[in-house]
C-alpha cells in the first residue's frame, strides 16, 4: 500500500512513528518528499531519532535531493561535557584550566584542551610573543571589535568566541572544543557532486552573511572549514553542519591587523596594502579565495598551471593561472571562476553571482561530467638534471653475463659450457625484462 502524502506537521510525525515501527522505505521516501515544507520537523527527527535520520538521509544521497535543516538548532549542542570528576587543572589562564596541548601547532600560536568554568571543553589558544611582538595590543583591540561584531550573527555556522584576553606579554583566545572532521577528509567520503555543490553553495552563503556585518574573513581556505560531528553516533552529519573558523586575519569595517594568509588561497593584492578607500576590498578577496576553493572542491585540482601541485610563492602564483584548461564542462562557471581569479579585484564577480551558478540546475545536471582525481595520484616533480644511474641489481647481472660468457668461450669441459651457458642466457633475458 502507497503512503499516502504528507500535508500536515501532524502527518509528518504518524509517518515518522510507522518509519520507526516498519522500516519501510515507503514511508522513508514520503518523509523525504516533505522534508522542505518541514524542516522544524526534520530538525527535530535528527536530534530525537538519528538512525532514522541517517537512514533518510542515505535516501536522498541516492536520490541527489539536498535535504534542509533550520539554522535555529543552538551551538551548543555541538559542545564537549566534561567528564566528572574532572582531571587535575593547572590553572593557568584565570579561570580556565589547561587539560593538555594539542599536537597541532603552528609558527604564531599554540593549542591547548582547556577546561571551561562552565562545564564543557574548551580551545586555549596562546599566541607566540615574538611573531605578535608590539601588535599585540593592537591585535587585542581589534579581536574586541571582532568578538562584538560576531556576537551579533545568530548563525551557528560562524565561529563563536568565548573569551580574549593579554597573559603576560601575548594574547590569548578562549573558544568552543568542537568535534569535528576536516573538509578534505569529510570529501574523501563524499564524492557526489550534487553534495559537493550544496556544500559549497551554504559555503558561500555563511560568507555572504559575514560581508552583510561587514565582517571579510581574508583568509578563506580549506583548513578553516570543519564539518561538525554529530554528538551521539561521532560522525559527521548528514547533511553537513558547517563550520567557519579563524577571523584572526579578518577584515571588519574594513581595518585589519595582520597581513598575512595562505597560499594560494589568498589574493594577490593582499600582499599589499588593500586600498583603503574601496569598500569592497575585503569582499573582493574572499571571492578569490571563494574560486580556488570551488574548483579544488569540484575537481580536486588547483586552478594554476600544474593543478595537482600547491603553488607556494606568490610572485609563481601571480603567473600560474591555467585558466584555458578549468575542469568544468558548464561554461557559465568556468566563465565565473576565471572573473573571479583575476588579478584585478574589481573585475572579479560577486558573490551573488557565485551562488546563483552553483544553484543553476543545468550545472547540477552536468555535475557528474566533473573530472575525478585519481586514487592514486603521483604529484608531478621536477625533471632531474642528473643521467639515469643503473640499478645495481641490474650491473650486478651483466657481470654475470660477462663471467658466463666468457666462461663457455675459453672452457674445454663440454657440461661446463652448457652450463654456463644457460646462465648466461638467463642473466641476459632478467637484464632486458628488468625496470
Amino acid at each position: 500500500m502507497k503512503q499516502a502524502p504528507i500535508q500536515t506537521k501532524k502527518d509528518f510525525e504518524e509517518a515518522v512513528e510507522a518509519a520507526l515501527d516498519s522500516q519501510n522505505e515507503q514511508h522513508l521516501q514520503a518523509l523525504l518528499d516533505a522534508q522542505q515544507l518541514f524542516p522544524e520537523a526534520v530538525d527535530a527527527l535528527a536530534k530525537e531519532h538519528p538512525s532514522l535520520f541517517v537512514e533518510l538521509c542515505r535516501l536522498a544521497e541516492r536520490q541527489s535531493i539536498h535535504i534542509s535543516r533550520p539554522l535555529m538548532h543552538r551551538r551548543k549542542a555541538w559542545y564537549s561535557p566534561l567528564p566528572d570528576p574532572l582531571p587535575p587543572l593547572q590553572s593557568s589562564y584565570g579561570p580556565y584550566g589547561v587539560l593538555h596541548p594539542l599536537q597541532e601547532g603552528s609558527m604564531d600560536s599554540r593549542s591547548y584542551v582547556g577546561a571551561h568554568p562552565d562545564g564543557y571543553y574548551c580551545l586555549i589558544k596562546v599566541y607566540n610573543p615574538k611573531v605578535i611582538g608590539i601588535k599585540q595590543k593592537e591585535m587585542f583591540a581589534h579581536q574586541e571589535r571582532m568578538i562584538q561584531r560576531l556576537n551579533q550573527i545568530p548563525d551557528p555556522r560562524v565561529e563563536e568566541l568565548l573569551d580574549h584576553f593579554l597573559w603576560e606579554d601575548t594574547y590569548v583566545q578562549i573558544k568552543p572544543y568542537l568535534r569535528h572532521m576536516q573538509l578534505w577528509d569529510w570529501l574523501e567520503f563524499h564524492k557526489d557532486r550534487t553534495l559537493r555543490l550544496n556544500l559549497l553553495r551554504e559555503l558561500g552563503e555563511v560568507i555572504q552573511v559575514l560581508h552583510t556585518h561587514n565582517i571579510a574573513h581574508m583568509d578563506l581556505k580549506p583548513g578553516q572549514i570543519l564539518m561538525m560531528l554529530d554528538m551521539e553516533t561521532q560522525e559527521p552529519a548528514f547533511p553537513p553542519d558547517i563550520l567557519l573558523i579563524d577571523y584572526d586575519f579578518s577584515m571588519v569595517d574594513q581595518q585589519r591587523t595582520l597581513s598575512v594568509g595562505s597560499v594560494p588561497y589568498y589574493a594577490p593584492e593582499q600582499f599589499g596594502t588593500p586600498e583603503k578607500d574601496d569598500p569592497k576590498a575585503g569582499e573582493y578577496a574572499d571571492v578569490y579565495a571563494f574560486s580556488v576553493i570551488i574548483h579544488r572542491v569540484l575537481s580536486e585540482s588547483y586552478p594554476f598551471a600544474e593543478g595537482h601541485t600547491e603553488p607556494t610563492d606568490i610572485e609563481m602564483l601571480k603567473n600560474q593561472h591555467n585558466l584555458e584548461s578549468l575542469t568544468t564542462p558548464y561554461p557559465p562557471l568556468t566563465m565565473l571562476l576565471q572573473r573571479g581569479l583575476d588579478p584585478e579585484p574589481s573585475k572579479r564577480p560577486s558573490l551573488q553571482e557565485l551562488l546563483d551558478c552553483l544553484a543553476h540546475p543545468e550545472l547540477h545536471a552536468l555535475s557528474e561530467q566533473f573530472q575525478e582525481r585519481p586514487e592514486h595520484l603521483e604529484l608531478p616533480r621536477r625533471p632531474s638534471t642528473l643521467k639515469r644511474q643503473t640499478p645495481p641489481m641490474t650491473g650486478a647481472l651483466g657481470i654475470v653475463f660477462v663471467i658466463c660468457l666468457l666462461t663457455t668461450i675459453f672452457a674445454n669441459n663440454l657440461p661446463i659450457k652448457l652450463l654456463f651457458g644457460v646462465g648466461g642466457l638467463f642473466a641476459l633475458f632478467a637484464i632486458f625484462t628488468s625496470d
